[in-house]
């Protein structure tokens, strides 16, 4: 009896909704590997362009988005403003390797979270940012 409840709690457990948008495969892949070592429930969704993470974000509700604004061929700031409509509790971290101040205004003004710069960070701030999230 206390096993069939046990399996029963595992699969009640909320799953935490994390969806990936970057151009970069390695990058994609450490950032994957590091949540999954972090957070058991985490179901994560990886995307190469904007238009497969709206897809993503469409049919799921995130809990944590990574989106690097390398990506975008109009400006972030609308895709920001997209992702906090479809789903306003979506915590937002913009990823970059151009990390201006202009870039970084324009992203918190718009609705992100956290500005994340790929090239400063020594990776710290991101597991603290997933574990905020998610735990």
């Amino acid at each position: 009896m206390s096993i069939y409840n046990y399996q029963n709690n595992i699969s009640a457990q909320k799953k935490h909704e994390v969806v990936i948008i970057d151009p970069y495969p390695i990058f994609r892949g450490v950032l994957c590997k590091m949540i999954r070592e972090r957070i058991s429930n985490a179901n994560i969704s990886v995307a190469e362009n904007i238009d497969q993470a709206l897809q993503a974000i469409k049919y799921r509700t995130p809990d944590l988005v990574f989106l690097d604004i390398a990506m975008f061929e109009k400006n972030c700031a609308d895709y920001i403003q997209e992702i906090k409509q479809a789903s306003p509790e979506t915590v937002i971290t913009i990823l970059t390797t151009h990390d201006s101040t202009e870039h970084k205004a324009a992203s918190l003004k718009h609705g992100a979270d956290y500005f994340i710069s790929k090239i400063e960070t020594s990776g710290t701030k991101l597991i603290e940012i997933v574990e905020k999230t998610l735990s």
